[in-house]
């Protein structure tokens, strides 16, 4: 939990495709942070192959060591690990035992981020960190296994994609040894226009002002160029920082071709303003970029300092706290979403005032329920009931307030299953949110725990013959049969779909938990109390068995 009398340090991992990036930084109860340390340790992750299927064990073991060593690092500075892992782990299928690896060897707890998600941060990291706050841009990160697209004005995003799409997916499929063949780059080009061809309409009918570019290419792309204007224009200091830079069409024009013009990664690894140990991929990275360039008629790109591992790290902070609107002390009123441009003064970053994380989560849910929900009245109403319930029975469930957002979301969407088909509908809802593009602030592991609790609101419970209910930890576990318990009876408390139920409050002893049901006499009949209570009645087992109580009655 943020303290906002104090300082807190918070370290920021991101385990990538390509390299383990760690920031650390000291926040202050105003809200401004200073950068502690930062690491980059280059593992190749994903390395193997261009399917990218498996994570080797050599790269693996590459990884926990740098896993390791950051663990030590924050620890040094006192500072909380908040650790992400993406395309990689996120398409392997032995990720599960690479996490696990995390974090009995290094003690480091990964959340696999899913592809929107990744672009989400990202676009903190970038609007934190570039002067774009007021203009309608495009934010581009091109990584090892994905580059991910954010269209934006302000806070506001329109669209958000990522593509499988990245330097070393590309390296290994075209590229193998980072030796250029005969027809190596116009076989990557065709296979990158392919892909990018979909993404580019969408994007172009949205349209944006300024292009920013994220990352290990775009900085590298941006240092060759500059390095280039340094030897034409002969200054005597060489530029040592691109961020907040641009770079232009035909300079990365004439970039590629000193790129390309080095078929061995020995003779790139001279090229001026190119690091050694970007010369076996820059080939792939630098032929993604320029068609990017070229499907979006991008002329000229701003190089942003921020990307992932910074939109991680604000992201944290932000969960707990946030700007008075008149002076006065800072207060923790929930998450963020996005924050506003900062100014940079010295080694401090000054962050704007930031509208809660909370709020895109639960308008992303929102969203996908109104588009798939055909009651939404009784949706809505379904979340009011559990959310009572929620609070009414905490003295039996002992949950953490952090799980009602869990349980809103998942009975927001418990029913958007129906558009699939009505047969198993719960079945397709928990599909349908663990995979959905739309629902935007959430880990993979949280959409698992929320598509769970979904997926057991109606028909069996919870069974060891159910693969994803297996995966979930114990802990995890518990919380869904609580949650779904919840839900079930929520559900089943607006039966007639009229909303007669209008407030729920509990009595908890050791044995029973007695719910009090209070009713809209103007709008309901007996008969409609009926209904509702007799179907509550008959769906008390789960939340009896996951509480270990007898659950009752009482109407007010």
């Amino acid at each position: 939990m943020t303290n906002t009398t104090s300082t807190q340090n918070i370290a920021a991992i991101d385990v990538g495709t390509n390299s383990v990036h760690m920031v650390i930084a000291k926040f202050m109860p105003d809200g401004s942070f200073t950068t502690l340390a930062k690491e980059r340790m280059q593992v190749r992750l994903g390395s193997g192959g261009a399917a990218m299927t498996k994570l080797q064990p050599d790269a693996a073991d590459r990884a926990i060591a740098a896993l390791l060593e950051c663990s030590y690092i924050a620890n040094a500075h006192n500072a909380e690990i908040i650790a992400v892992a993406t395309s990689a782990v996120r398409e392997a299928h032995n990720a599960s035992d690479f996490l696990q690896r995390a974090k009995n060897e290094a003690g480091v707890t990964l959340d696999v981020l899913s592809g929107t998600e990744e672009a989400r941060l990202i676009h903190i990291g970038a609007l934190h960190s570039t002067p774009i706050a007021n203009k309608a841009h495009l934010v581009i990160d091109i990584g090892g296994g994905s580059t991910e697209f954010i269209a934006a004005e302000g806070n506001t995003v329109a669209f958000a994609r990522s593509l499988k799409l990245g330097h070393m997916r590309l390296t290994n499929r075209f590229f193998p040894g980072a030796v250029i063949t005969a027809n190596s780059i116009e076989n990557s080009r065709n296979h990158i226009r392919s892909f990018l061809a979909p993404m580019a309409k969408r994007v172009q009918s949205i349209g944006f002002d300024v292009a920013v570019g994220c990352s290990g290419t775009v900085a590298s792309v941006a240092s060759i160029c500059a390095a280039h204007r340094h030897q034409v224009t002969h200054q005597r200091v060489k530029p040592q920082n691109v961020a907040n830079t641009y770079f232009d069409k035909s300079e990365l024009k004439h970039a590629l071709s000193i790129v390309t013009s080095c078929h061995h990664p020995e003779e790139r690894a001279s090229i001026p303003g190119l690091s050694s140990s970007r010369a076996d991929v820059i080939v792939a990275g630098i032929l993604l970029l320029q068609q990017i360039f070229d499907t979006l008629d991008i002329q000229q790109m701003l190089v942003s300092s921020g990307a992932l591992r910074e939109g991680v790290l604000i992201n944290r902070f932000y969960q707990d706290f946030h700007y008075p609107q008149n002076g006065g002390a800072a207060q923790h009123v929930g998450a963020v979403q996005h924050m506003s441009m900062t100014q940079q003064m010295g080694a401090t970053q000054y962050v704007g005032e930031a509208p809660h994380m909370a709020d895109i989560r639960k308008s992303s849910a929102k969203s996908l329920a109104y588009t798939y929900s055909d009651d939404i009245e009784h949706i809505k109403h379904v979340a009011v009931l559990a959310l009572q319930m929620f609070e009414a029975t905490s003295q039996a469930h002992e949950l953490d307030t952090s799980e009602r957002l869990t349980l809103e979301v998942a009975a927001l969407l418990h029913n958007i299953g129906h558009s699939i088909a009505h047969s198993g509908h719960h079945k397709h809802s928990e599909y349908m949110i663990r995979h959905s593009e739309q629902l935007l602030g959430f880990t993979e592991h949280e959409l698992h725990v929320i598509a769970s609790v979904a997926r057991y609101h109606r028909r069996a419970f919870p069974s060891k013959a159910h693969a994803g209910w297996m995966t979930l930890s114990r802990n995890d576990q518990h919380k869904v049969r609580v949650l779904a318990g919840i839900l079930r009876l929520s559900i089943a408390l607006d039966r007639t779909h009229r909303q007669t139920v209008r407030i729920i409050s509990a009595s908890v002893d050791d044995s029973t938990v007695e719910l009090h049901i209070t009713h809209n006499l103007h709008k309901a009949g007996t008969a409609d109390i009926e209904i509702e209570l007799y179907t509550a009645k008959a769906n008390t087992g789960l939340l009896a068995q996951a509480l270990d109580r007898t659950i009752t009655f009482i109407v007010v």
